[in-house]
C-alpha cells in the first residue's frame, strides 16, 4: 500500500508600523540617540536563514526579474503606488531582529499557534521594544509549510520566500509590499523546524518569521556575503558561506568578520571607501565602494581571490602588519615548502625592520598564486606585488627584504629596496 504524502502552506496577513505620531517618533529618536552605529551586531544566521535573506535581497535588487521568475505580474493585487519596479536597497541582518524572529518562529512551532501576536498577547512591535529595538518603521511577515513526508530545510527556506513574494489571495499583497519596501534597512530572518499538528495530522514543518526594521539616527550599511560558488550558479546557496573573513575599511579602520554563514555588515557615513577583504589563506581582495543614504551590497566569491591581482601581499600602515598569504620557501637543498606569514613592523629608522609574528605551513598542493618567494641560500625575500594601504589610498610596490636574523626563535627582515608600481 502506498502512503499519501500531504502538504500544507499557510501565510498570515503581514503587519507594518510607522512611528508617525510626534510622540512615537520623539520616543524612538530619544531612546536611540547616541546608540548609532559605532558597533554593529550582524548576528549569526544559519545557512538557511542567510539563503532566505539573499533571496529577499535578490528580489529587492530586481523586482521585475523576481516576479518573472515566479510567473506573476509584479503589481498584481497591489494598490497603486504600493510597490515600485525600481531596485530597493539591500537589507542587512541585525542580531536583535534575528533573535526576535527566531524566538517567534520557535514559539509558534512549540506552542502550535500561527499569529503575529504571541501567547503573552505581545505584538511584534511590543516584542521589538522590549528587546531594545526602537524603530521608526517596523514590519513582520510569517509563513509556514509542512509535509507528512520528509522535509528539506534548505528547500523550505527558499520556498517560504517564494510564497511570501507571490502572496496569493492576501489583500493588497502586503507580504510582497514588506519585502520590497525601500525604507527598511535591517532584517531578521528566523527559521524553525519540527512537528506541527494541523487538522489532527502531524506535519514536518518549517516556520519563518521575517522582521523588518529601520531605526532613527542609523547610518547606511555596507553588507554582503562571502561564499564559495560550488555549483557555479553565480549566487549564494545554503552551505556555501565563508566565515571569518575580515572586512576592513582603509579610511576609517573599521573592521568586522563574516559570520558562520558568510554574511557581514558595517555602518558607514556617506563617502567613498576602499574595502579590504582578508582571508587568512587566500589573501586580500581590494574593492572600492561609494555609499550615501542607503545600504550598499558587496559580495565576494572564493574564485575572486584566485583571479584578482590584489590577492597578493598587503601592508596595513595603521597596524604595521605585512600579510603574506602564500610564501614559497626554497631551502638550501632546493626543496620547496609553502607558508602563510605575517611580518610586524618593529622599527622604521634608519630602515624598515620587520619581525615574523605568525608562520604557518600551508597543506596540500602548491597554490596557484604566490605572494612572495624566500630563498634560504641568500636569505632574501622577494615580493612582486604588495598593496600598501594608507589612509585615503592604496599604493602598489615591488619589494625585496633581507633576512638579518633568521634563528629558529626569531626571524627578522629589513627592507632592501621598494619600487612603486604604475
Amino acid at each position: 500500500m502506498s502512503k499519501m504524502i500531504q502538504r500544507f502552506v499557510t501565510l498570515l496577513s503581514p503587519l507594518r508600523c510607522d512611528a508617525t505620531s510626534w510622540y512615537a517618533a520623539l520616543l524612538a529618536c530619544w531612546l536611540s540617540y547616541g546608540l548609532a552605529q559605532t558597533d554593529y551586531d550582524y548576528g549569526d544566521p544559519t545557512p538557511e536563514e542567510q539563503a532566505h535573506l539573499e533571496s529577499i535581497n535578490r528580489a529587492r535588487a530586481d523586482p521585475l526579474a523576481e516576479a518573472a521568475r515566479l510567473g506573476i505580474d509584479l503589481f498584481e493585487g497591489t494598490e497603486p503606488g504600493a510597490i515600485s519596479a525600481k531596485p530597493s536597497p539591500p537589507l542587512a541582518s541585525h542580531a536583535t531582529l534575528l533573535a526576535l524572529a527566531r524566538r517567534h518562529s520557535q514559539a509558534m512551532l512549540a506552542q502550535n499557534f500561527f499569529s503575529h501576536t504571541d501567547r503573552e498577547g505581545l505584538s511584534p512591535f511590543d516584542r521589538a521594544e522590549r528587546a531594545g529595538y526602537f524603530f521608526e518603521k517596523f514590519g513582520e511577515n510569517i509563513a509556514r509549510v509542512g509535509t507528512t513526508g520528509a522535509s528539506n530545510t534548505v528547500r523550505d527556506s527558499l520556498k517560504l520566500h517564494d510564497l511570501l513574494f507571490i502572496d496569493e489571495n492576501y489583500p493588497q499583497r502586503g507580504h510582497r509590499v514588506n519585502l520590497l519596501d525601500p525604507e527598511y534597512r535591517e532584517i531578521g530572518v528566523g527559521l524553525a523546524y519540527g512537528p506541527l499538528v494541523s487538522d489532527g495530522r502531524v506535519f514536518n514543518s518549517s516556520v519563518v518569521t521575517v522582521d523588518f526594521g529601520a531605526r532613527p539616527h542609523s547610518e547606511a550599511l555596507l553588507t554582503g556575503v562571502v561564499y564559495e560558488d560550488r555549483n557555479n550558479n553565480a549566487r549564494y546557496d545554503a552551505g556555501e558561506g565563508v566565515p571569518g573573513v575580515e572586512v576592513a575599511i582603509s579610511e576609517t579602520g573599521a573592521t568586522t568578520r563574516t559570520a558562520q554563514a558568510g554574511g557581514y555588515a558595517l555602518p558607514l557615513s556617506p563617502g567613498r571607501y576602499q574595502v579590504m577583504l582578508h582571508h587568512p589563506v587566500w589573501g586580500t581582495l581590494q574593492r572600492v565602494i561609494a555609499i550615501e543614504r542607503y545600504n550598499v551590497k558587496l559580495d565576494a566569491k572564493a574564485l575572486e581571490w584566485q583571479t584578482d591581482a590584489t590577492s597578493s601581499a598587503h601592508y596595513d600602515s595603521r597596524s604595521g602588519a605585512l600579510h603574506l598569504p602564500t610564501v614559497r620557501v626554497i631551502d638550501d637543498t632546493g626543496r620547496t615548502m609553502h607558508y602563510r606569514a605575517t611580518l610586524q613592523l618593529i622599527a622604521s629608522n634608519p630602515v624598515l625592520r620587520f619581525a615574523v609574528t605568525d608562520l604557518q605551513i600551508l597543506p596540500g598542493d602548491a597554490p596557484a598564486i604566490v605572494s612572495a618567494k624566500y630563498h634560504a641560500m641568500s636569505a632574501r625575500l622577494h615580493i612582486d606585488h604588495v598593496a600598501v594601504v594608507v589612509p585615503g589610498e592604496t599604493q602598489h610596490y615591488r619589494a625585496v627584504l633581507d633576512g638579518v636574523n633568521t634563528t629558529h626563535s626569531r626571524i627578522e627582515f629589513v627592507l632592501r629596496e621598494a619600487e612603486l608600481l604604475p
